[in-house]
């Protein structure tokens, strides 16, 4: 009996192998995807075994040239240059840049080319001459579009296996016990958040302004309307109560010209939006402008502080990126002037802003 049956077991195996085994490309399959396992493997040992850092930046003002040293702090040898990524940020005369170079091999002594890094040379590079083995560095020179126009770069370097590094390494967060920020807002620190202990507020340093900036935005919104009345020719927010915004029920009342609202923080207007009556302003122009009292007591006459936008004409206007300065611990009003040949009795203004840490 168990004889009889462990001979239809191996007759049933059998069948199922040449079963399995008639299928169209199986065994090649199964081959495949032995081989990938064994790939996917070996390349997880090397990014295992891979290590940079850098070093030494050397970057100044005028000059288009940034120069580093790579280190091999690990056992993988580092050879395919041309898939490395190098990624350079500086600040230029008109703006901030990023720039992705090529490799252009090595320099012997000779600067690279716009856009290009190479290989000055290797320290201890006598086995495996042009290999950068573990220990041993690089001195790489680079050259970027423009001059810079200041020591502040960051350099950031990713290899053919995706291990990454930069210079400086960015650090992301204080808590001080101090009510300011540890350092001035600059390319370095682009990124990196510090809270105010004083008000709790926490702000970023943020790369599109040089400034430290809230993480919140606040939203201020204001309109008059045909039914309060009209800003006249030639008055302002200051002199009209028709010019300036109102805020109905919630703050009032509307006829008032020396009605504000309080800011405790000092701010920067990041962005606006308005809109007028589509009949008004056919000659001349307006003005976007906000007005304060210059104290934290209402009481205070109020002058122009910061005009937002000039020469406004048509009905509806924008902007995303106004980097406006507007103090605060005082009272505020915005509203137009109106420099129009006519005047105007509809409008509303919404202004988006952040505080601001001097």
């Amino acid at each position: 009996m168990g004889l009889s049956v462990a001979i239809s077991g191996g007759i049933i195996l059998t069948v199922f192998m040449l079963i399995l085994l008639s299928l169209p490309g199986f065994v090649d399959k199964m081959f495949s995807i032995g081989d990938i396992t064994s790939q996917v493997s070996q390349q997880e040992q090397k990014i295992s075994k891979t290590d940079i850092s850098l070093e030494t930046l050397f970057a100044t003002s005028g000059s288009p040239y940034v120069n580093f040293t790579l280190n091999n702090d690990d056992q993988e040898k580092l050879w395919n240059f041309e898939k490395f990524n190098v990624i350079v940020e500086y600040e230029s005369a008109s703006s901030d840049e990023l720039e992705e170079l090529s490799f252009s091999g090595n320099c012997l002594g000779a600067l690279p080319t716009v856009g290009n890094w190479c290989i000055e040379n290797i320290s201890g590079d006598f086995i495996d001459e042009g290999i950068l083995n573990e220990g041993e560095s690089a001195e790489i020179w680079t050259r970027v579009n423009q001059n810079l126009v200041s020591g502040n770069a960051r350099i950031t370097v990713s290899t053919d296996n995706g291990e990454v590094a930069m210079l400086p390494a960015p650090k992301r967060s204080w808590f001080d016990a101090a009510p300011v920020p540890p350092v001035t807002c600059e390319f370095e620190n682009y990124g990196r958040t510090f809270q105010d202990t004083d008000t709790g507020l926490t702000y970023v340093c943020d790369s599109t302004r040089d400034k430290w900036l809230s993480i919140e935005t606040i939203v201020l919104v204001g309109e008059e309307t045909a039914q309060g009345g009209t800003c006249g020719v030639g008055n302002t927010p200051n002199n009209d109560a028709d010019c300036n915004v109102d805020w109905g029920d919630i703050l009032g009342p509307d006829g008032a010209t020396d009605l504000g609202l309080y800011l405790p923080y000092d701010a920067t207007v990041i962005s606006y939006g308005f809109s007028e009556d589509d009949d008004a302003c056919t000659s001349g122009s307006m003005d976007i402008e906000v007005w304060n009292t210059g104290s934290n007591s209402n009481d205070n006459a109020y002058a122009l502080e910061q005009e937002i936008a000039t020469g406004l004409t048509n009905q509806a206007h924008n902007a995303n990126n106004l980097d406006i300065d507007i103090a605060g611990d005082d009272y505020k009003l915005w509203g137009l002037d109106n420099n129009c040949g006519q005047g105007i009795d509809d409008f509303n203004i919404i202004l988006y802003l952040k505080w601001r840490h001097d």
